[in-house]
C-alpha cells in the first residue's frame, strides 16, 4: 500500500446497490518520493542496499545460536536476529516503505551458504523488524514458496496466485500489508517481479483521463476467494464498493486487486460497465 499526502479536489461515492452523488473527494497530485518512474530509478542505485560483511557475520552468529535451540519459525523474533549492525538502516527502510518509494531491495546475502530452512528463518527474523506476520489465506501460509503447483492443485479457487503458472495481473496486496520476498535461487525461466508507483499512475490518469481516475475512486464490487471467505466465516462478496484510491488519515492509499473484481464478475455479482473496463485497463497499462 503506497501512501502520500494529498489535497481534496472533487469526487463521487458509490454506495452498495446504487450510484448516488455524495461527497467523496478525488485528490490533487501526490508529490515527493512516492512518485517515481522506472526509467529514472534505472539511472541510480540508491534504492539498492548491499549488506555489509559484518551484517553477514552477525547473521551467521545468530544462526549458530539458533540451531541447537529447536525454536519454531513462528517463535523467532527480533531478539533472535537483532540486525544490530544495520539498525539505523532498518529504521530508514521503514520510512522509505511507508512514505517514500514504497520498496527497498536488499542484496548481498550469500543464499547458497544456507539451507532453504535457514533462509526462511533469516528472512522471518528480518521481517520481524517491520511488523507481525499475518496469514495470507485459508491455507494459513505466512511464509510461502512462490512456485508453480498447477499440477498438484488444478482447481484455481483452491490455489494461490503465487502457486500458478504464468504472469500475475498488476495488483496491490491486502490493504495495510508490507510484502517481502527473499530470492532462494534463480528460476529456470521467468520469475521476474515488477514494481510500479501507484502515485505516479494516479498522476498520469489525473492528467490524461480524470474521469477514468474517478472510477477508481468510486471503487468496484469485489469477491474474495470462496475458500478464504469460508475459513473466515464471512460472505465472499464484499458488501460495498472497494475504492482503488482512497484518502485515509490525510494519506492517499492504493488498494487494487483485479482478481477480486473479476471474481465478482465471474460469479454474477456485478457486470463491469465500459467505463469501468476502460479505467482498469488504463490503470494496468499506465
Amino acid at each position: 500500500m503506497l501512501k502520500n499526502k494529498a489535497c481534496p479536489r472533487r469526487g463521487v461515492r458509490v454506495q452498495y446497490g446504487k450510484e448516488v452523488d455524495v461527497t467523496v473527494e478525488a485528490f490533487a497530485p501526490p508529490a515527493g518520493r512516492s512518485v517515481w518512474f522506472g526509467k529514472d530509478l534505472a539511472k541510480t542505485k540508491d534504492w539498492i542496499f548491499l549488506l555489509p560483511r559484518d551484517t553477514v557475520d552477525e547473521i551467521d552468529h545468530c544462526l549458530a545460536r539458533l540451531r541447537p535451540s529447536g525454536k519454531r519459525l513462528e517463535d523467532i523474533g527480533t531478539s533472535d536476529f537483532p540486525f544490530s549492525t544495520i539498525a539505523a538502516q532498518i529504521e530508514a527502510f521503514k520510512q522509505e516503505i511507508a512514505t517514500g518509494r514504497g520498496f527497498v531491495i536488499v542484496r548481498g546475502l550469500p543464499s547458497d551458504r544456507y539451507s532453504d530452512d535457514e533462509l526462511g528463518k533469516i528472512f522471518w527474523g528480518f521481517a520481524a523488524h517491520f511488523g507481525v506476520a499475518m496469514r495470507q489465506s485459508f491455507l494459513g501460509d505466512r511464509l510461502a514458496t512462490v512456485m508453480d503447483l498447477t499440477d498438484e492443485e488444478p482447481e484455481p479457487r483452491l490455489r494461490r496466485g503465487y502457486h500458478s503458472a504464468g504472469a500475475q495481473l498488476v495488483h496491490t496486496d491486502a490493504c495495510g500489508d508490507i510484502v517481502g520476498m527473499v530470492s532462494i535461487r534463480a528460476a529456470k525461466e521467468g520469475g521476474a517481479s515488477r514494481l510500479a508507483s501507484a502515485h505516479a499512475v494516479h498522476n498520469i490518469m489525473l492528467d490524461l483521463c480524470p474521469e477514468l481516475l474517478r472510477v477508481l475512486y468510486e471503487g468496484f464490487f469485489c469477491r474474495m476467494p470462496d475458500s478464504d471467505a469460508e475459513a473466515m466465516g464471512i460472505p465472499a462478496l464484499i458488501p460495498r464498493r472497494v475504492p482503488a484510491y482512497e484518502l485515509e488519515n490525510d494519506w492517499l492509499n492504493c488498494n487494487y486487486r483485479r482478481g477480486n473484481l473479476m471474481r465478482a464478475v465471474a460469479a454474477g455479482d456485478h457486470q463491469l460497465t465500459p467505463r469501468e473496463l476502460a479505467a482498469i485497463d488504463v490503470f494496468a497499462s499506465a
